[in-house]
């Protein structure tokens, strides 16, 4: 503005400021303005403004400069220490959660970038350590002063379960042993993990099946576990029965046995046999069944009953009798004989006769016993001739008679 007042020239230099333009961080060098502007904040957009030093630049940051304007209007207007700012860019960095399998190595942490202006973005994450089965925050360390810098601090490393197979043997016994060692294998252990297990299984000790198990207790497997069994087998026995003997008319003997394997202690048994008292043999048998056996019973004893011996014993009466014999042909007398044992009558013997011919005075009967009895015993009878029998009046026969010599009996007359 120009006053001429009494002919002397005043200039009056107008009111002139400057406004720097605002700036953020783009990875790129940036040329820094300010704009200037008169008293009515029109901006003077006709002119030179120039900087102290140069004002090109890249990185976020305030920058101050001396401005001066060269206005044909305004003149030359300067202002010093203008501040012009490069604001930071805002960056953004979002982690990745992840999950591995214990024992398993990490994955690669991985994460996502947003707002970097210079390219790629290279981290590296780290997380907290350990191995156990868990969650393990993943973090990153990362500063640049170009940026507002958020990191999302959510992210985890999850470790879950790894899978764990034991396999417990199956195993067998025989009845009344001791139990076998029981054993097992184990599939998928991680950092040479000892993995122990105690064994038990079902109880009872009779011939069966019976299923082995373990518990494991351990957070970084997932377990499964293949049951075992344990076969408890029948065992081996063997029982012999003995053959016995009696004699006929005696009451049984008792009926033994021996036996082989038996695990329970003292077996008692009652062996039986065939019905039956008469001189002969009879099988001896046993029934005998246990679960817990294969049982072999021997076959083949028997009871013989062997015949009495009566030859002391026995009563022998030769029977007096009449017979009508040819004398001169020597045939033989052939009386029968009672025999008793106690009050009871003997049928079963044969006799052999000894100088029992019609010319003999004293005879001889040899009894045999047989059947349920043994033994010999003999008798001696007396022949005695008592006349001759005549037919239509013609002598046929020779009468004889028999005289028992131990019951002293007369034969019957003969007529």
């Amino acid at each position: 503005t120009v006053v001429i007042e009494d002919c002397k020239l005043t200039v009056v230099v107008a009111e002139v400021y400057f406004v720097a333009q605002e700036y953020t961080y783009n990875g790129q060098n940036q040329t820094l303005v300010v704009k200037a502007f008169n008293s009515s904040h029109e901006e003077i957009s006709d002119g030179t403004i120039s900087y102290s030093e140069s004002n090109v630049k890249k990185d976020a940051g305030e920058y101050t400069f001396n401005v001066t304007l060269v206005h044909p209007t305004y003149g030359t207007v300067s202002e010093e220490n203008v501040l012009i700012e490069i604001k930071k860019a805002n960056l953004t960095i979002t982690l990745d959660s992840q999950t591995k399998v214990y024992g398993d190595t990490d994955p690669a942490l991985t994460y996502s970038v947003e707002g970097y202006k210079d390219g790629e973005l290279t981290l590296t994450p780290t997380r907290a350590k350990g191995e156990n089965v868990g969650q393990y925050a993943i973090s990153v360390e990362y500063t640049n002063n170009n940026y507002n810098i958020s990191i999302d601090d959510d992210a985890k490393l999850s470790i879950t379960p790894a899978p764990l197979t034991i396999t417990i043997n199956n195993l067998e016994k025989e009845y009344g042993e001791k139990d076998p060692d029981f054993a097992y294998t184990v599939t998928g252990a991680k950092f040479e993990d000892n993995i122990t297990c105690e064994l038990t299984r079902e109880s009872g000790e009779t011939v069966g099946t019976y299923e082995i198990n373990t518990t494991v207790e351990n957070a970084n497997y997932d377990v499964t576990i293949n049951k075992g069994i344990l076969e408890i087998k029948p065992a081996n026995l063997t029982i012999t029965l003995n053959s016995q003997t009696k004699v006929y008319g005696d009451t049984d003997p008792a009926l033994t046995y021996s036996v082989e394997g038996y695990k329970d202690g003292e077996l008692e048994l009652t062996p039986t046999r065939v019905k039956g008292e008469d001189v002969g043999e009879y099988a001896i048998s046993l029934a005998y069944t246990n679960p817990n056996y294969n049982i072999s019973i021997t076959e083949g004893a028997k009871l013989t009953i062997n015949p009495l011996d009566i030859s002391n014993s026995a009563v022998v009466t030769v029977l007096g009798s009449d017979f009508n014999l040819d004398a001169t042909n020597g045939e033989a007398i052939t009386p029968s004989v009672e025999v008793m044992l106690e009050e009871n009558t003997i049928t079963t013997y044969s006799l052999a006769y000894t100088n029992n011919n019609v010319v003999t005075n004293e005879a001889t009967i040899t009894v045999t016993f047989n059947g349920n009895y043994t033994g010999t015993k003999e008798v001696k009878f007396a022949i005695s001739q008592y006349g001759q029998a005549t037919i239509d009046g013609e002598a046929l026969v020779n009468q004889f008679g028999v005289i028992s010599e131990f019951t002293k009996k007369l034969p019957t007359e003969i007529n």
